[in-house]
């Protein structure tokens, strides 16, 4: 990593959850990049303050996800990360405790035992944490659509039970009553919760001032603290680390080093991955908007295993492909969507290859957009399996991370590769409201126009619906 003083490891179960944690990082001025490969991290562009490590373990057996994130975190530690952190879902899906245990048990081995401090609130996309249960725009999380994911639901709203039920870690809450006394009183809540020998500490917070307390309680414990949360937290406690060794007014005041970017078409597209309902009705209101025109891929209809390519694409397929192809030169946006209302689920099991064949159409129609005249500028991705799966065929292992757009939706750019410098509005499918993916397209644009008019140039530190400027996380 970088000689400039912070290094900062984070492992994350999804590529779209570890580009929205990022986002926040490089809000404060911190050079950034998601990795889906251990070995990429010697072949970044640039100096990185931060690498997010990505295991894609969310949906997969406990002990899978485990072996991964241990080998995700002697990468880090291979690549000379001194503080951690953990990504974990907004909604409390997948393998949290097996990961957790997993990373510890990597740390412990190096001779850093850590305290695992779980934050698991995200206020600023209406998810807040109070007496141990998640809330998200205040219905239990196990009453909203993550409880009814195909591939990996919640089915507790405490958050302390969904650990409990997948970890031995010894663990307590420490309730908002305490979280609203000050730092201090947290500080010594941590220290007696350490002191009986608990390995994991759930805090409750339901403001992003809360969060703040907390980071400022977790520098001043003697142990290092492990951040384990959606967000907020990792990006709070870099804050206050920074600012702690006098680098926040030195990384802000520099901001993320220009990268080199290829010239860029003024043409966008996208996929859409995720069948959540609130995905569906993000899609229907950009394609009423007029934002995007949604180009459906027929699933049913052909092997799934047989993954397309330039030589051999499926008939089914080449017809999508065509279809995109002529959206965009009547000068539309298309945007490939793998599941329709009422249609009928395919199962989990057929995730990864949806993905894989959903991720070879995009890499095919942006070769082939190219070639006819029309090349793309940027991508729209929503689904993290998708976001992995295309960034892997587009022939990139890492993304250099921007500018948060809105909570939880994330501007990068891929590095490397023969697509470097492409665009990127990354976004899981439970993420934000029914207008989030006209905003998303309206950021994509204006990025994307930027990049054309001077390749290279940073992007702002944070981008609403107009391109105006927004704090990240709400604090001053």
């Amino acid at each position: 990593m970088t000689a400039r003083g912070f290094s900062l490891g984070v492992v994350a179960d999804d590529l779209t959850g570890a580009n929205a944690t990022g986002v926040g990082l490089a809000a404060l001025g911190m050079e950034v990049w998601s990795v889906l490969d251990p070995g990429a991290v010697s072949e970044l562009s640039g100096p990185a303050q931060a690498l997010m490590g990505v295991t894609e373990s969310r949906a997969i057996p406990p002990d899978e996800a485990a072996s991964r994130v241990r080998a995700a975190t002697e990468g880090l530690l291979a690549a000379g990360a001194t503080t951690f952190g953990k990504r974990i879902d907004s909604t409390l899906r997948g393998n949290l405790g097996a990961e957790l245990e997993a990373m510890l048990a990597v740390l412990d081995g190096a001779g850093h035992p850590h305290l695992a401090l779980v934050v698991p609130a995200y206020p600023a996309s209406g998810r807040v944490v109070a007496g141990g249960y998640l809330l998200v725009h205040g219905v239990p999380v196990q009453e909203t659509g993550a409880g009814r994911d195909p591939s990996a639901p919640v089915r507790k709203s405490q958050a302390a039970q969904v650990l409990a039920e997948q970890t031995r870690l010894p663990m307590e809450l420490v309730e908002l009553d305490r979280v609203m006394q000050g730092p201090e009183a947290v500080r010594h809540a941590l220290h007696e919760a350490t002191r009986r020998g608990r390995r994991v500490v759930v805090v409750d917070a339901t403001t992003d001032a809360h969060i703040e307390t907390i980071a400022r309680a977790a520098v001043a414990l003697p142990q290092p603290v492990l951040s384990v949360d959606p967000g907020p937290f990792t990006t709070a406690l870099a804050r206050v680390r920074l600012e702690q060794a006098s680098l926040l007014r030195e990384l802000a005041a520099e901001g993320p080093e220009p990268a080199a970017t290829p010239a860029l078409g003024p043409y966008l597209a996208g996929a859409v991955g995720s069948v959540t309902d609130l995905s569906l009705r993000q899609v229907a209101a950009a394609a009423k908007a007029g934002v995007i025109e949604p180009i459906s891929v027929p699933l049913a209809e052909w092997d799934l295993a047989a993954v397309p390519s330039d030589e051999s694409l499926p008939e089914a397929a080449a017809r999508v492909l065509e279809a995109a192809l002529t959206s965009l030169r009547a000068g539309r946006r298309p945007v490939l969507v793998t599941h329709a209302p009422g249609a009928p689920l395919l199962p989990p099991h057929a995730a990864r290859s949806v993905a894989r064949v959903v991720g070879a159409l995009v890499a095919a129609l942006a070769r082939a957009a190219a070639a006819q005249g029309t090349p793309l500028g940027g991508l729209y991705l929503s689904g993290g399996d998708i976001t992995v799966a295309t960034c892997r065929a587009l022939g990139s292992a890492a993304l250099r991370l921007e500018a948060q757009v809105e909570p939880l939706v994330a501007l990068a750019r891929l590095d490397g590769g023969p697509h470097a410098g492409l665009v990127l509005v990354t976004k899981g499918g439970l993420v934000g409201d029914d207008q989030a993916l006209v905003r998303a397209m309206e950021a994509l644009a204006c990025r994307v126009a930027q990049a054309s008019q001077g390749y290279g140039a940073p992007a702002s530190p944070s981008m609403g619906a107009t391109g105006s400027l927004v704090p990240p996380l709400g604090w001053a």
